[in-house]
Order: structure tokens, then C-alpha cells, then sequence
């Protein structure tokens, strides 16, 4: 272990310019690995990718540094001593990026959401336009869950102990009712805008970080994915929540005529692709709870049809 922290110790110094005084390990996901360098230069954090491509890694490097150019609170890339935004690290791309002091966002009310909305909003703006090459995510796209749906998903889920075939058939028979959301707008998006990946400071300002899913998709789909998370606490829709999200995205990029026709559907397609995944890719209690919840709040959501077809009325 100490070997290894005096290997990383030395990379830094030669491909940054800097001179790490700690180096700490941090929660990793699953698809790279964090380290929090602490250093003469200043307070940074060290990412190594498991799964990414050094292109994929230079498309997400790309929207940082426009995000950055248009003072949008993200992480900062910083460049390596020949000026590149990335290096390789036993035959795995790593990128150095600014440390963003604060906690995760753990709770939240209307006004932290409005800010919230009006930073997905601006994200989009700020990215609009950006020419990026096409890379290859893992995307559980619109096609590629209705296909899930409609062929594999009773049988697959069938194998997860604790899964409700009946519940399996009705997100099937759901997910045949939404409308053509691949009409929707697209753009740069975060894909992954929720508590964890949003950083609090303590003057009140908040950040988003991970940036490791970006890729051009339905825009919507980013303040449908922080809506799920953060607008069905206990599976219920909290309706004030909603509303400030919704608002504060609006009130900096209106949405187009077809967005508020379609609003609807891809809160429900979120919803069920949520309750998809987690049981599909993981055979965990986790796992299982989230595929309740979401089921939960996909009932709760349409019960709330009228409400929410009525924001775009008002």
C-alpha cells in the first residue's frame, strides 16, 4: 500500500507539476477510482477510470472545460505538464480535476430545488452546440429498454427472488403506452444529476460532479432523472417539489411544445427504467428496495397526471 501511494506520489509530480503532501482514498464507483490529493499546489482529485476509454474520457474532459469556460460549478480539468487533459496510468486513463469543498446534498427544499433546475438548465445552455464525437455508453436508451420490455423481462426478473411477476407485467404493459420520446431534444447531458453528485457548499451553493456518464441525449432526461430521485421521498410525489425543479429549469431554458407534451411520459419512462435496471443488474436487498420504490412512485406519478400536465398550462 505504500508502495503504491509513493508510485502515485511520483506520477503526479512528473506528469502535473505537483507534489502531493496526502493522498486519500475515496468512495469509489463502478466505474473509476477516486483518490484526494492533497498538495503543495493546492487540494485536488485524482480519477482513474476502470471501464472508460481515453475517448470517452476526452469527451467528457471537453464538456468540463466548456462548462468552465462559462463559470458553471463542476470540477475544473487540470493539464498535464504537456498540457493534455488526460494521462495514462497502468494502461487506464486518469484525469486531475479541482477538489470541490461541501458535503453531498442530503436534504433539500423548494428554493435548493429551483437552484437545482435552473442549473440544468444552464448546463444545457452552456453545452448547446458543442461538437462532440459519437462514443459508446451504456446508455439503457429508449429503444434498448423497450426491447428489454417486450422480450426478456419477465424471464429475466423472474430469476431475482423477492420480484412480483404481476408487477413485472405491468411495467411491461406501461412502458407500450408512452409516446415517441426519440422526438424529444438533444443535447449534452450529465445522465446522472441526483443527491449523491451534487456538492453543497457551506455558503449554499451547489455543484454537480461525476461527469462519467456524459454523452448527447434526450435533454430532458436529466431533470427527469433528478426528479425521480429527489421528488418521491416514501414512493409519494411531493407536488411543491416538483413544481421548483420544473420551474427553475424553465425559467432559464423554456421547454419547446413538444417537451411539455412528452413532460409526462419520460418522468414515467424514467421511473420504470429505474425499476428496471437495479434488479436487473444486481441481485442485492438494495436492489430490491430501489425496484419497489420506484414502482412505488411510478403509481404514485400517475396518479398525479392532472397536476402535472397542468405546470405547463399555468
Amino acid at each position: 500500500m505504500k508502495r503504491a501511494s509513493e508510485d502515485l506520489n511520483h506520477f503526479l509530480t512528473r506528469e502535473y507539476g505537483i507534489h502531493p503532501v496526502e493522498i486519500v482514498g475515496l468512495d469509489n464507483g463502478m466505474i473509476n477510482i477516486n483518490h484526494r490529493v492533497i498538495a503543495e499546489e493546492g487540494d485536488f482529485v485524482f480519477k482513474q477510470y476502470t471501464l472508460r476509454t481515453p475517448p470517452q474520457v476526452a469527451y467528457e474532459v471537453a464538456v468540463l472545460d466548456r462548462l468552465a469556460k462559462s463559470g458553471f460549478r463542476s470540477p475544473r480539468v487540470y493539464r498535464t505538464s504537456t498540457g493534455k487533459g488526460q494521462a495514462i496510468l497502468d494502461e487506464k486513463p486518469v484525469v486531475l480535476l479541482g477538489f470541490i469543498p461541501g458535503r453531498p446534498l442530503k436534504k433539500w427544499d423548494v428554493k435548493i430545488l429551483h437552484q437545482v433546475g435552473r442549473m440544468l438548465g444552464e448546463m444545457h445552455i452552456s453545452t448547446k452546440d458543442m461538437k462532440l464525437p459519437a462514443v459508446d455508453r451504456e446508455r439503457w436508451s429508449f429503444p434498448e429498454v423497450g426491447w428489454i420490455m417486450k422480450n426478456g423481462v419477465r424471464r429475466i426478473l423472474a430469476l431475482r427472488n423477492g420480484i412480483n411477476t404481476d408487477d413485472v407485467d405491468f411495467m411491461s404493459a406501461e412502458y407500450a403506452t408512452l409516446g415517441d420520446l426519440e422526438r424529444l431534444p438533444i443535447g449534452v447531458t450529465h445522465q446522472d444529476v441526483k443527491p449523491d453528485n451534487m456538492i453543497l457548499s457551506n455558503d449554499g451553493a451547489i455543484s454537480f460532479i461525476d461527469f462519467d456518464n456524459v454523452y448527447k441525449d434526450v435533454l430532458l432526461v436529466d431533470l427527469a432523472t433528478t426528479i425521480i430521485w429527489t421528488c418521491f421521498p416514501d414512493g409519494k410525489l411531493v407536488k411543491g417539489s416538483l413544481t421548483a425543479l420544473t420551474s427553475g429549469y424553465a425559467s432559464v431554458k423554456p421547454l419547446t411544445k413538444i417537451e411539455k407534451q412528452l413532460f409526462y411520459d419520460l418522468i414515467r419512462f424514467r421511473l420504470l427504467r429505474e425499476a428496471l435496471d437495479w434488479p436487473m443488474r444486481f441481485s442485492t436487498e438494495k436492489a430490491l428496495s430501489n425496484h419497489r420504490h420506484f414502482l412505488a412512485a411510478y403509481r404514485s406519478l400517475i396518479k398525479n397526471k392532472k397536476y402535472i400536465e397542468k405546470i405547463w398550462k399555468a
